[in-house]
C-alpha cells in the first residue's frame, strides 16, 4: 500500500510500472499523473507517457531554482526578479509550483 497524495487516498495496487526515468512506481498514481497533465498541457498521454517527470513539468517556460525557492519556500518576491512577458494560467501556475518545489528541495 502506498500513500499518494495527489489522490488525497492510500492506493492499494501491486502493479508497478518502470518511469523513463527507471523509477519503479505504481501503476494507478502514474496514470492519474499523466492523465493531470494531459489536461493541463494539452500534450497527448502518449507524448507525457514518453517523458520523464521533470521534462512534463517543465514542458514551456522556467525559471531559476532560486526564484522558485524565494517564491515557494521563503514566500517572498526575489529583488532581481522581472516580470514575464506572458501571464500563466492557475492550472499551468500549479503543475509548475509543484515541479519547483520538488526541484528546491533537491
Amino acid at each position: 500500500m502506498t500513500s499518494d497524495p495527489e489522490l488525497n487516498a492510500e492506493v492499494v495496487d501491486g502493479e508497478t510500472v518502470k518511469s523513463p526515468e527507471g523509477v519503479i512506481i505504481g501503476k494507478l498514481p502514474r496514470d492519474f499523473r499523466i492523465r493531470k497533465f494531459v489536461e493541463m498541457t494539452r500534450l497527448s498521454y502518449d507524448e507525457l507517457d514518453a517523458m520523464a517527470f521533470l521534462e512534463a513539468v517543465n514542458h514551456g517556460n522556467s525559471i531559476s531554482v532560486d526564484h522558485a525557492r524565494s517564491f515557494i519556500m521563503d514566500e517572498k518576491i526575489p529583488d532581481d526578479y522581472t516580470r514575464p512577458k506572458s501571464t500563466v494560467g492557475v492550472v499551468e501556475l500549479s503543475a509548475r509550483a509543484a515541479s519547483l518545489k520538488a526541484q528546491s528541495l533537491v
